[in-house]
């Protein structure tokens, strides 16, 4: 089998990714070739002094199943075992998965010498029969924005969950298990379940208050609820812990009264509609609460996002 293949982290999946894809599937089809993705196990810079690995966008399983729906292969690459590959070495290791057309993105680099001239790896490409055709232009906000992962976590530190979503494609996501928190929550009648996110490397949007969509899947794999409106509070719950470090992810589901301890919720953040803040008053807090509910399904509404049943 002979493939038209791509390489990257392809971390988010985001929409210049997306299109990357879309037009890998043109160049597969037009030539008679089945498509792959070419992938690795972690992120490069995990690997590359100073070690800088960014916050992930999603878990490794979600971004394989993303590529999985968007390819005919995917190859996942441990990438400490090949580090050491110059890039035409790498062209070699390709050509025996197969790949006889390579498509690289606009800024795609690769390879222990990490050429920049597009020469050296059409040159690299030729010798072990692969054909490069270079996608040069990147994808685009209608505001000019250059779409980028490291451009949504950057949105994401600012708490613009909308603008993370415009460039995803889609709201983003954190996914994680309901455990045990302070229990305040329910005493003031806005019980919380406390996310803890599956993938501890997974960014997290700044600290405020959320209106999210979630998702709830019980520890036996049933499921409890779907695209129910929440309301998000990211940060360390000044008003009952003033001196508190510990960053926690606290989603009050309105209307709901079940048990989430040990399910898997899944929370979709459409946008912030306040930062966190210490109030005088328990007081003070609920009737905050209370408006923040309202917002939240107003917000959500307005999107047409949310079953509050």
């Amino acid at each position: 089998m002979s493939y038209a293949a791509v390489i990257g982290t392809f971390d988010g999946l985001h929409r210049g990714h997306q299109r990357l894809l879309e037009q890998l599937r043109e160049v597969a089809e037009a030539r008679g070739l089945q498509s792959m993705a070419v992938t690795f196990t972690e992120h490069p810079m995990a690997h590359i002094p100073p070690f800088a690995v960014p916050p992930r966008l999603c878990d490794n399983a979600r971004r394989i199943r993303l590529l999985e729906q968007s390819v005919d292969k995917v190859v996942v690459l441990d990438f400490s075992t090949i580090k050491h590959l110059t890039a035409a070495q790498f062209m070699e290791r390709l050509a025996a998965l197969g790949v006889t057309v390579l498509l690289m993105g606009y800024d795609t680099r690769f390879g222990s010498d990490m050429p920049r001239e597009a020469e050296v790896y059409r040159t690299a490409a030729s010798a072990a029969g692969i054909t490069v055709v270079f996608c040069s232009t990147a994808v685009h906000t209608d505001d000019g924005a250059v779409i980028a992962s490291s451009s949504i976590r950057k949105a994401l530190a600012d708490g613009d969950v909308a603008t993370a979503a415009l460039m995803l494609g889609r709201p983003y996501a954190v996914t994680g298990t309901v455990d045990a928190g302070r229990g305040q929550g329910r005493t003031i009648g806005f019980p919380t379940a406390n996310v803890r996110p599956d993938d501890p490397e997974v960014a997290v949007p700044a600290p405020g208050v959320y209106a999210c969509v979630a998702d709830a899947v019980s520890a036996n794999g049933s499921t409890i609820f779907r695209d129910r409106p929440a309301m998000v509070n990211i940060g360390t719950c000044p008003t009952f812990v003033p001196d508190g470090r510990k960053i926690t992810i606290e989603a009050h589901i309105p209307g709901f009264a079940g048990d989430l301890y040990g399910a898997t919720l899944s929370l979709r953040f459409v946008r912030r509609m306040r930062s966190e803040r210490a109030f005088p008053s328990v007081e003070a807090l609920k009737a905050q609460l209370h408006s923040d509910a309202a917002k939240t399904l107003e917000i959500l509404k307005q999107a047409g996002l949310g079953n509050p049943h």
